[in-house]
């Protein structure tokens, strides 16, 4: 609104030029599942998103610092290193604001507490349905509402 001071204008335009496209976005798929990392990342792909797939939670420990995921979609169930040592090291590690979406199978009510104790943005279930998880791809990717501004006094 008119009239603009000079430092709230200048702060609305670097705002606005620090958001990005969510849509390029860097996302870490992590599942043991051949099949399960293929559709995801070529349906992710084909909405513009770079993709990188680990079938390994040591693979994902491996490729996360290298890359710098905007966001990790994480199966739990993998042989090996679980998907909730994967999310424990990268809590641990410069990755920890990294938001992380669990994909798995077992829906227990058990397995959904684990996730929110460890900090996941969402769990959802496998058969949950590929709208649900694009919403929350979505708004675990989209950018910070700008600051309110303080009223005038």
């Amino acid at each position: 609104m008119k009239p603009v001071e000079g430092a709230a204008l200048v702060e609305a335009v670097e705002t606005a030029l620090a958001r990005r496209d969510p849509s390029s976005a860097t996302i870490l798929v992590v599942d043991d599942e051949p099949d399960v990392t293929s559709h995801l990342a070529d349906m992710l792909s084909s909405r513009g998103y770079r993709t990188i797939t680990a079938a390994s939670g040591r693979e994902a420990l491996e490729l996360a610092p290298r890359e710098r995921p905007d966001l990790v979609i994480l199966d739990v169930m993998m042989p090996g290193m679980t998907g909730w040592e994967v999310l424990r090291r990268l809590r641990e590690s410069a990755l920890a604001d990294v938001p992380v979406i669990v994909l798995s199978a077992r829906e227990s009510p058990e397995d959904v507490a684990e996730g929110l104790r460890l900090g996941v943005r969402s769990y959802l279930g496998k058969t949950g349905g590929l709208d649900r998880l694009l919403a929350e791809i979505r708004a675990a990717l989209a950018p910070p509402p700008p600051p309110r501004a303080e009223a005038a006094s």
